[in-house]
């Protein structure tokens, strides 16, 4: 009799399994948009964005990527209040509040993100820099 339990749930289990891993899952790649921090070609100061203006939907998650082998950078919105009210991060993403109330992630090292939110509407400029603190790499998102 234990056997035929035994069997019975492995026969439930299994019909379980299949049932996940051949199930349509979800796919919210929609709500998810990459910008790409590069540098310049030819050029071994100026960092770039790409796309440097990006449309996203009212929900898009914003996710960065640096690029760049053996150079940390940080993304920073300057407009804090306008950012902060219309954005989502959780601290494990990357950003933070600066003192003005504007988002900054930490420095980013090579091959590594961070992302944020945005939850409304609106046209949003921020600005890269490297770890010396200059800025010379700028991208615009335009929330829709």
């Amino acid at each position: 009799m234990a056997s035929k339990m035994a069997l019975i749930w492995k026969i439930i289990f299994s019909v379980l399994l299949i049932t996940f891993l051949v199930s349509p899952s979800p796919s919210f790649a929609e709500d998810a948009q990459v910008v790409l921090i590069f540098k310049a070609k030819g050029d071994n100061t100026e960092l770039r964005v790409n796309p440097p203006d990006l449309y996203v939907k009212k929900g898009t998650i914003v996710i960065w990527m640096n690029s760049i082998v053996d150079e940390e950078v940080q993304v920073i919105f300057r407009d804090g209040k306008t950012c902060k009210d219309v954005s989502f991060s959780p601290a494990e993403k990357g950003f933070a509040l600066d003192a003005k109330s504007c988002y900054v992630t930490t420095l980013i090292p090579y091959a590594s993100t961070s992302s944020l939110q945005f939850t409304d509407t609106g046209s949003f400029d921020y600005a890269i820099s490297n770890l010396s603190g200059k800025i010379n790499g700028k991208g615009k998102i335009i929330v829709r």
